[in-house]
């Protein structure tokens, strides 16, 4: 399901965009509605393009912010001060802002390391806009991503805009931080157009640390 670029207008419901209504999306969708399959958002709200006058990318941001989700914390040490920081996939200079960054992994007290999901680069043109493919880091990047967790503590963020088989990254990072995320080849085996039917993900619907 895929809310339009409208509003709400002269309703009970509030005058919010319908990509950021909650009354609507969860209120009357999932509620009422009892829809319980994927709802996503146009890209158009989530970029600096206005939508009939209306702004959408702050509100876009806070919901990315809220949608984080850690997953792991198995030996994250505790910061304080300006810790030595080692970055792959965050911009240093913002890093810098908030930690001593440093170029070497082994001169740094924690590493942040941000990954995308895994696809493959298709040749066709229609398929180029889509990610597909297979899951799995392919094997020499996985093996970069394992040694610069065996090197330093490490607080992994992936961008899990699809399933990603992970266990060895799961299992060997300090934490992880994702959207969502499922590990094994039951992924491949699970339907796509059906949630939540994975089987034995790492890490199934409703996973997550309070925090």
């Amino acid at each position: 399901m895929m809310p339009y670029y409208g509003q709400p207008v002269g309703t009970d419901w509030e005058e919010v965009g319908f990509g950021f209504n909650k009354g609507v999306i969860t209120g009357l969708l999932r509620q009422e509605l009892g829809f319980d399959g994927i709802v996503c958002t146009d890209w158009g709200l989530l970029n600096d393009s206005s939508v009939f006058g209306e702004p959408h990318e702050a509100a876009g941001v806070l919901a990315q912010r809220r949608s984080l989700t850690p997953l792991t914390n198995h030996s994250l040490p505790p910061l304080s001060g300006r810790p030595k920081l080692y970055v792959q996939g965050v911009d240093a200079e913002t890093a810098a802002a908030y930690e001593d960054v440093v170029t070497d992994p082994l001169d740094a007290d924690v590493a942040v390391l941000r990954l995308s999901t895994p696809y493959e680069h298709r040749a066709n043109k229609f398929e180029s806009f889509f990610h597909s493919g297979t899951l799995a880091f392919p094997e020499p990047e996985l093996k970069e991503i394992l040694r610069l967790l065996d090197t330093v503590p490490t607080l992994v963020g992936i961008t899990l805009e699809r399933p990603a088989v992970i266990p060895e990254i799961a299992e060997r990072a300090a934490a992880l931080i994702a959207d969502f995320g499922a590990g094994d080849a039951a992924v491949e085996a699970s339907r796509p157009d059906v949630p939540n039917d994975t089987v034995d993900p790492v890490f199934a619907v409703g996973s997550g640390l309070r925090i």
